[in-house]
């Protein structure tokens, strides 16, 4: 019988690119794989060099964080999919790892009585900073798997993801009349003025 980790993945596309590739807690951590194949299961394990591949939700019961790194197309197929698995919701984190969705997708595990969050890199920050919104639960669980990394959480306010959004779309467009739009955004996520003032600065 497979020794029981505390973090476990539902994963599809790319993820062996994503962040969480290169996250030394993914790599120490990771249990059980699952994804929307066996098959495709195996791959990502191998690809990310860690955890091992299941075929059912029930497997992902042995970890007490579950990361969440999906394609649009099937990413709320699979979290009604998960809500409906008999697992023990209540002592379950899951964390969506998403740059441009929040936690508000999560809410039927929300409903199910799991902590939610989501989670993807600060933009201009190499990694070294990753954005994570969601309740105070989630975000204890976040800390506690990044402690031991040189990666920094910067916190959004719950469910403000768009605005954060908005603000680096306002940036990207490379027009400084839209600078203060920009930064009105990022304060109203929840960044300090310092943190937005370099964000602009360095995109």
């Amino acid at each position: 019988m497979r020794k029981a980790r505390s973090l476990a993945l539902v994963g599809a596309g790319p993820v062996s690119r994503s962040f969480l590739a290169r996250m030394p807690a993914v790599a120490e951590h990771l249990g059980p794989v699952m994804s929307l194949s066996f098959r495709l299961a195996s791959r990502i394990a191998n690809a990310l060099r860690s955890g091992f591949p299941v075929a059912g939700y029930k497997e992902l019961d042995r970890s007490r964080v579950i990361l969440v790194s999906l394609p649009a197309r099937y990413l709320f197929r699979v979290v009604s999919e998960l809500a409906a698995a008999p697992l023990d919701w209540p002592r379950k984190t899951v964390i969506l790892c998403d740059g441009e969705r929040d936690s508000a997708v999560l809410a039927p595990l929300a409903a199910c009585g799991a902590a939610t969050a989501s989670m993807a890199p600060l933009e201009g920050f190499d990694e070294k900073r990753l954005l994570i919104e969601g309740d105070p639960a989630a975000l204890l669980a976040a800390r506690r798997l990044l402690a031991h990394g040189d990666v920094r959480l910067v916190v959004l306010r719950r469910h403000t993801k768009a605005a954060y959004l908005a603000g680096i779309t306002f940036l990207t467009a490379l027009s400084a009349p839209l600078l203060a739009a920009a930064n009105d955004c990022f304060r109203s996520a929840g960044l300090n003025s310092r943190l937005a003032a370099q964000l602009i600065e360095r995109l």
